[in-house]
């Protein structure tokens, strides 16, 4: 009799661990990125992971999700000097999102973690209109209407760069209705 129960208790104990076990085993679906933070192996202080799976030891580690859904951020451009002094104006439209690029996707967990989606949208919306003006101002006015195309993919690649600090990528860009003012 006694030996059956010690049997039980241990059996109970050891289902007991295993459903403890699964609490902690965190999955991280394809629309997030699961940043693992405390104790890590190193000299790391969190971890990040995309599709991936992992143990999230109690107490010495905790874990939240970045949220990879994109935004659409509009800036409404009032009055940006060119190279040559003229003045533009118009709309620009920008598709973000955090990205999932090994190191990129780290800042993100660094800079945006501690951060709601307004916050990480407000953010990036302040570095997509300086760099937006800092590029516009780089060129003349001819160069900027002789070649869109390559005008739009210089302003795509400096803006990419400035939103990697943050953890972030530019999918897309817009510049519409943009005239002289």
């Amino acid at each position: 009799m006694s030996i059956l129960i010690i049997v039980a208790g241990i059996l109970g104990l050891n289902i007991l661990m295993l459903l403890w076990a699964t609490t902690r085993y965190k999955r991280c679906p394809s629309d997030r990125v699961l940043v693992i933070y405390g104790k890590i192996e190193g000299q790391e202080t969190f971890r990040c992971l995309h599709g991936k799976a992992a143990f999230v030891w109690p107490v010495l580690q905790d874990y939240a999700y970045l949220d990879l859904t994109p935004s659409i951020i509009e800036l409404d451009i009032q009055s940006i000097s060119t190279k040559d002094g003229e003045e533009l104006e118009g709309k620009a439209e920008f598709l973000v999102g955090i990205s999932t690029e090994e190191g990129i996707m780290e800042n993100a967990a660094k800079r945006l973690l501690a951060l709601d989606r307004n916050g990480a949208n407000l953010l990036a919306k302040q570095i997509l209109a300086t760099q937006l003006r800092n590029e516009v101002a780089s060129a003349t006015l001819d160069e900027f209407h002789q070649d869109r195309l390559a005008f739009n993919e210089a302003i795509a690649y400096s803006l990419n760069q400035e939103l990697a600090a943050i953890g972030m990528t530019l999918y897309n860009s817009d510049l519409h209705n943009i005239r002289q003012r």
